[in-house]
């Protein structure tokens, strides 16, 4: 790639960046009113070159477009001018900021043009319409995606740890010989359980809430109960937890009408997450790339 196509192609990844060096083309438009004059015209696609690169009369044109917007009047000769000064002005500062490394050394400047290249990737997308056929074609190939999770209902009994080791064997023997002789569990958790500050609510809970009550591990350890079960003695590093399962509610779907806005925000979102990867893609496909080996951490 010569230098001119690397500066122009650096330079159309900067002008996604909408103000990365300064707000310039639009502020203050609206000192330029005056009587209508002739139109600057051009039969040159090039408004202006600058160095190494143009200043399209297409760009020019949108900027005067854009200056224009709810005006009463024209914009004089002069205003156009001084729209494409600020182009000028634009580019200039864009080669700079190049020039002198501004993309490797500030962040910011490399955050604003990930976000453009992610804005500008993912706009066909945004303005893609979709039919009701393709969003139910997608709701029944994802059902489960889009369905009421299965829930659990479980209770808990917990004895606390911070007691003497011997006085907890002794009361998990008592909790034993309660269950032998087919005691209420409910009970016994009233009569021999401790108290918990984050007590599980008495209705069906999804994993995900159930995890945020008694944590993954004991989550893995009790989903696989059957109703009424209750599970053995788990212990923590603050007590010992024993589960029961009351009972499970099966996953269930949701009508489509009542799922729409829901199919379509994810209908979106897997299309942007596809053209991502397919530019990601292409760029890596494209681009001349090496990892450096680095050391093991110890």
């Amino acid at each position: 790639m010569t230098n001119n196509d690397s500066q122009r192609s650096a330079r159309a990844i900067y002008l996604l960046v909408a103000g990365a060096f300064v707000g310039l083309v639009f502020a203050g438009y609206g000192a330029f009113v005056s009587a209508p004059d002739t139109a600057l015209t051009s039969d040159q696609s090039v408004a202006a070159y600058v160095n190494n690169s143009v200043v399209t009369e297409e760009e020019l044109a949108r900027a005067i477009e854009a200056a224009s917007a709810g005006r009463r009047n024209e914009l004089t000769n002069e205003g156009q001018r001084r729209i494409l000064s600020r182009l000028i002005d634009e580019e200039l500062l864009t080669q700079r900021g190049i020039e002198i490394g501004l993309v490797e050394q500030d962040r910011s400047v490399r955050k604003s043009i990930v976000n453009a290249m992610v804005q500008f990737i993912l706009s066909e997308n945004q303005s893609k319409q979709v039919t009701d056929a393709e969003l139910k074609s997608f709701y029944q190939e994802n059902q489960n995606f889009f369905a009421v999770p299965e829930r659990f209902h479980v209770r808990r009994l917990y004895i606390d740890k911070t007691a003497a080791p011997s006085a907890v064997q002794e009361k998990l023997q008592e909790i034993s010989r309660a269950m032998a002789g087919n005691d209420d569990f409910a009970e016994i958790i009233a009569q021999l359980g401790d108290s918990v500050v984050l007590k599980i609510p008495d209705l069906p809970l999804p994993k995900v809430k159930l995890i945020e009550y008694l944590g993954p591990t004991i989550v893995e350890q009790v989903i696989g109960l059957n109703d009424g079960e209750i599970s053995a003695p788990i212990e923590t590093t603050s007590g010992v937890h024993m589960i029961q399962m009351i009972d499970r509610v099966a996953a269930n779907p949701r009508p489509f009408e009542e799922m729409r806005n829901q199919i379509t925000a994810e209908y979106h979102r897997r299309l942007d997450e596809k053209a991502m990867r397919s530019y990601l893609d292409w760029l890596r496909e494209n681009g001349d790339i090496t990892v450096v080996e680095r050391a093991e951490a110890q």
